[in-house]
């Protein structure tokens, strides 16, 4: 397919993970793609395997400095933005509530929600002004639920719902969608992070696995972002859409 030819995208946290697997199907697809982290090395071989249409943009997420807005380098450069998806995100040091540091709260709120509100501000506002785009946000399976000793990272993942809901309700009569994805657990430097936290913690073999006992490739939620950022979905803003396989059904079957 090449729903995405003549097309440009800017993705937040594209070094790696779903970022990554993301760009190289926007790519594949016919999309130029803006590709944005604070790993400069990460984007590096990023961009030696993706080729010529990722264009590497060392960036903080969460600094509003004009060399930080990727935006703006996006349209100066390519003349237009079709396409954002802000997937940047920490876990976050793990603890209860009580005990979090605040400076460790902070710091998550500043990647997960403020680096959000700047990506959706700046985004939201070309694309009105163009008269189209799709934004799409990363969120979690946290951000639907809470999670003990997650505190700040799930109160980050239910901020990002709140922005995208209030996004594309001013962005609808602009012809611009925004909606946010709900990872569960998939194989991603975030997942293999918080398993080895459990395992500390809890002395539990690998647990929490959805419905389908496994974890997803990043390509499998790279393939709903693009759903959604193409005219397929043309009708779909200010929806939550899981791709968490039956995670949030409940707990697993047992005959």
């Amino acid at each position: 397919m090449d729903r995405f030819t003549g097309r440009v995208a800017v993705i937040t946290g594209a070094g790696n993970g779903i970022g990554r697997a993301t760009a190289a199907r926007l790519i594949d697809e016919g999309a130029t793609v803006v590709g944005v982290d604070i790993d400069e090395a990460a984007l590096g071989d990023a961009a030696d395997a993706l080729g010529e249409r990722f264009e590497p943009f060392p960036a903080d997420v969460a600094d509003a400095a004009p060399e930080h807005d990727y935006v703006s380098y996006c349209i100066a450069r390519h003349g237009s933005l079709d396409i954002a998806f802000l997937n940047a995100g920490v876990l976050g040091a793990t603890g209860p509530i009580h005990d979090y540091s605040l400076e460790e709260f902070d710091r998550v709120m500043a990647i997960n929600v403020r680096g959000v509100w700047l990506g959706t501000s700046r985004a939201l506002g070309a694309m009105r002004e163009r008269g189209a785009g799709v934004i799409t946000i990363t969120s979690s399976t946290g951000g639907l639920r809470g999670s003990g000793g997650l505190g700040p990272y799930v109160a980050s993942k239910h901020a990002v719902v709140g922005i995208m809901k209030s996004a594309a309700i001013e962005g609808g009569p602009f012809g611009v969608r925004v909606n946010t994805i709900h990872p569960g657990p998939t194989n991603t430097q975030v997942w293999s992070a918080a398993e080895e936290t459990k395992r500390i913690e809890t002395g539990a073999e690998r647990s929490g696995l959805p419905q389908l006992y496994r974890v997803a490739d990043p390509s499998e939620v790279a393939s709903v972002v693009a759903f959604l950022s193409s005219d397929e979905a043309g009708f779909c803003t200010g929806g939550s859409f899981p791709v968490d396989g039956g995670l949030l059904a409940g707990p697993p079957y047992s005959a």
